[in-house]
């Protein structure tokens, strides 16, 4: 299991999902993308969410990718491969 230090580190490992992500403003829950964002964003993330008893952990994910640029500054991410 790889172990990532950035949320941009694991762009640069899944580019063409990243860039799917951008594309349809929508992470794919079943793809390694979305395991290796969940791993970074767990120490911050409640449990309850992350449990999914009180809400979504990829609607939460969505929410701080928002936060990052992530969806509106495309060209700051630096992502090749696209979709």
């Amino acid at each position: 299991m790889m172990q990532f230090d950035s949320v941009k580190s694991i762009i640069n490992r899944f580019p063409q999902a990243a860039g799917r992500a951008q594309k349809y403003q929508y992470i794919d829950t079943q793809s390694p993308f979305y395991d290796a964002l969940l791993r970074y964003f767990r120490p911050e993330m409640p449990y309850e969410i992350y449990k999914g008893r009180k809400g979504d952990p990829a609607d939460w994910i969505e929410y701080r990718l928002e936060e990052l640029g992530f969806f509106t500054d495309i060209t700051n991410w630096g992502i090749k491969g696209g979709c």
